[in-house]
C-alpha cells in the first residue's frame, strides 16, 4: 500500500462519548410574528392512536440497548403524508451538534437544508452504476482546511440516477458518508455486504448530466510525448499525450490540454503545477494514468486547480499507485480507480468503480460552504454505531403506528396546550405525558396508559432570518417533518435526548406558509418525558374526531 495511504489511514478521530439530556436555552428570535405579540397559548389538536402492549412493535427493547436510534425513516414523508421506515437507523453513539453545540438531526450535519438532498451537493454524481468492493472506500477532506491526513472524514455526499440495484458495496468495500438514489428508489433496497456510514436517501428530482463541448484551440500539434522535464503553457491541441517513464510535465500559467486520442502517464510520470498555475483537459480517446506512481497535482493537494473534462466513452482509469487531484467530468464514461489508486476531489459521470485498496476522496471545498443568514455553518459530526431498527418489526408494522387499523389501535383527540414563557418561547413540557390514561384500550393493569402514538398536523409563516427554531425532547420516538422533508430525528427509545432545528438552514422562502408533520411514538410502559419548546405561530386544523375531556380545552 502507498505510505502516504497508509498514514491516512492510520488518523483517527477520538470522540467523547455521552448523552445531554439537559433542555438546551434557544435564543428568541429578534422580532416574533405579529400573530404571536398577543397569544398567551397556542392550542394543538393531537390525534393519539392507542396500542396494546402485545403490538409487536410496543413494550420491546432494541437490540444495542435503549437510546437514540435516528435514519430509520425516509427523508420525504410518504404519498399519504406518514413517514416510511427504511430499516437503515443506528445507534447515535454521540450527537451531531450545529455551532452553538446543541444537537441536531445527522441528515442535516454541516448542509444547508433539503439542498444538500440533491444531485447538484453531491461530490460523487453519477448516471448508473456505483461499485465498491474488495476494500475500495470512498470517503471524504476538505482542502481547504488542510491534507487529506488532518482533515479526513466520513463526510461525502454521493448520488445516483440508478435505483438501489444499481448499487455494489461488497467484499469489504465501503462508502463514508450519505447515498442518495434515483426518486422513484426503494432506499431499504440499497442494504449490502459492504459499509455505509451515514443515511440512504432519495432525491426529489433526477440530477441533470452537464454538457461538456471542447474548445477550438486550433490546429492539432500531433503527438506530444513529454520526456525528461518539459515546461507546458498555453492551448495544447493533440492527437496523443504521452509524459514518460520518470518524467515531468510543468505547467505554468493557464495550460488548456485538448487530446484527440489517448493520454497516457507511464510509471513514475508527473504533473506539477506551479504556483497560480491552472490546467484544463479535455481529453477524447482513452485515458490511462495506470502506470505504477503516476502523479497529478500531487504537488499542490488543490483539487480545483485541475478540471478534467473526459468527452470518451473509454473508461477513466486511475491505477497502480497513482494518484490524482482535480475535479474530472466523464459524462458518458466510467471512472475507474483499482489497485492502490487514488483521486482526491470530485466526479460526475455515467459510473464509477473502485476496487482492490483504491479510493476516492471527496473534497468537501469544492462545494459551497453552506451558511445560513450570512453566517457559515459550522457543525459537529457525530458518531453511528451499527445498524439497528430499534426493534421495529416491519414497514407493515410501522405503518399501523400513524393510520387507523380497526382492531389494532383506537384513534381520539387531545388538546395539546403550549403556553408562553418568558422568552417569548411557546412550550409544553411535561416529565409524565399520559394524555390517554383510563381510556381508549386503558392502562392494562399498569399505572398509565404509556403504549400510543400521536400526530399533529399545523402549519407556520416562514420569517427569514428571524431565529425560527422548533426544540424537542422526549423518551421515544419522535420525528418531525417541514415541507415534507425530515427535520427532527428523535427515533429511538428512552433516549432524552434533546435536538433542535433551525428553520434557517432549511432554504424556505421568505413569508411562505409551510406544513409541519409530528409524529411521536410512546413504546415503553416506564418514563414519558416530553418537551416542546418553539418561536414558531403554529395553528392547525381539528380533527373529525371525537376530543378527550380535557378541563383545559376550550
Amino acid at each position: 500500500m502507498n505510505p502516504m495511504v497508509k498514514r491516512c489511514l492510520a488518523v483517527g478521530v477520538l470522540v467523547a462519548l455521552g448523552v445531554l439530556i439537559v433542555i438546551i436555552a434557544i435564543t428568541p428570535p429578534r422580532s416574533a410574528p405579529a400573530s404571536m405579540a398577543g397569544s398567551s397559548r397556542i392550542i394543538l389538536r393531537v390525534a393519539v392512536r392507542d396500542f396494546r402492549s402485545d403490538h409487536p412493535d410496543f413494550a420491546v427493547s432494541p437490540k444495542d440497548g435503549f437510546g437514540h436510534y435516528p435514519g430509520n425513516v425516509a427523508l420525504t414523508l410518504g404519498a399519504s403524508k406518514d413517514p416510511l421506515f427504511t430499516g437503515l437507523g443506528f445507534k447515535a453513539l454521540d450527537q451531531w451538534r450545529n455551532g452553538a453545540g446543541r444537537p441536531i438531526a445527522p441528515h442535516l450535519y454541516n448542509r444547508s437544508g433539503s439542498d444538500y438532498w440533491s444531485w447538484a451537493s453531491a461530490g460523487v454524481a453519477v448516471e448508473g452504476s456505483l461499485t465498491i468492493n474488495n476494500n475500495g472506500y470512498l470517503d471524504s477532506w476538505d482542502s481547504s482546511q488542510g491534507s487529506y491526513i488532518d482533515t479526513q472524514g466520513d463526510d461525502a455526499l454521493v448520488a445516483t440516477n440508478g435505483d438501489a440495484s444499481a448499487i455494489d458495496l461488497g467484499n469489504g468495500g465501503s462508502l463514508g458518508g450519505d447515498l442518495l438514489i434515483s426518486p422513484d428508489g426503494d432506499p431499504t433496497a440499497a442494504a449490502t455486504s459492504g459499509t455505509i456510514s451515514g443515511v440512504v436517501g432519495v432525491m426529489t428530482s433526477t440530477g441533470t448530466m452537464p454538457t461538456i463541448t471542447a474548445p477550438d484551440l486550433g490546429p492539432s500539434v500531433g503527438n506530444v510525448l513529454i520526456s525528461g522535464t518539459q515546461v507546458l503553457t498555453g492551448n495544447i491541441p493533440c492527437d496523443s499525450f504521452m509524459i514518460d517513464n520518470s518524467s515531468v510535465a510543468v505547467i505554468e500559467g493557464d495550460t488548456i490540454i485538448r487530446c484527440a486520442g489517448t493520454f497516457s502517464l507511464g510509471q513514475g510520470a508527473v504533473i506539477f503545477l506551479s504556483p497560480g498555475a491552472q490546467l484544463t483537459i479535455y481529453t477524447e480517446g482513452p485515458v490511462r494514468a495506470v502506470f505504477q506512481n503516476a502523479l497529478v497535482n500531487v504537488n499542490t493537494g488543490d483539487p480545483s486547480r485541475v478540471n478534467w473534462y473526459h468527452l470518451s466513452t473509454d473508461p477513466f482509469q486511475i491505477q497502480e499507485n497513482s494518484i490524482v487531484y482535480a475535479t474530472i467530468v466523464a459524462p458518458n464514461a466510467e471512472l475507474q480507480i483499482d489497485q492502490n489508486g487514488h483521486f482526491f476531489g470530485s466526479f460526475t459521470g455515467d459510473s464509477l468503480y473502485i476496487a482492490n485498496n483504491a479510493g476516492l476522496h471527496v473534497d468537501l471545498s469544492l462545494d459551497p460552504l453552506p451558511t445560513m443568514c450570512g453566517t457559515l455553518i459550522a457543525d459537529t459530526p457525530g458518531v453511528a454505531g451499527a445498524n439497528d431498527t430499534c426493534a421495529i418489526t416491519s414497514a407493515d408494522t410501522f405503518k399501523q403506528w400513524f393510520n387507523d387499523v380497526p382492531g389494532t389501535n383506537a384513534t381520539a383527540a387531545y388538546p395539546m396546550i403550549l403556553t408562553r414563557a418568558a422568552d417569548g418561547m411557546f412550550e409544553f413540557l411535561t416529565d409524565d405525558f399520559a394524555p390517554i390514561d383510563g381510556a381508549l384500550y386503558g392502562n392494562e393493569g399498569e399505572l398509565h396508559n404509556r403504549y400510543f402514538t400521536f400526530e399533529v398536523d399545523t402549519s407556520f409563516i416562514y420569517r427569514a432570518c428571524t431565529g425560527q427554531v422548533v426544540q424537542i425532547q422526549c423518551d421515544d420516538d419522535l420525528w418531525i417533518f417541514i415541507d415534507g422533508t425530515l427535520a427532527i430525528d428523535l427515533g429511538g427509545m428512552r433516549a432524552g435526548v434533546p435536538q433542535v432545528v433551525e428553520l434557517d438552514r432549511l432554504n424556505l422562502q421568505d413569508g411562505r406558509e409551510y406544513e409541519l408533520h409530528m409524529f411521536y411514538a410512546q413504546r415503553q410502559g416506564g418514563t414519558a418525558r416530553f418537551s416542546l419548546r418553539t418561536n414558531l405561530d403554529l395553528t392547525g386544523d381539528p380533527f373529525s374526531i371525537g376530543v378527550l375531556s380535557n378541563p383545559l380545552f376550550d
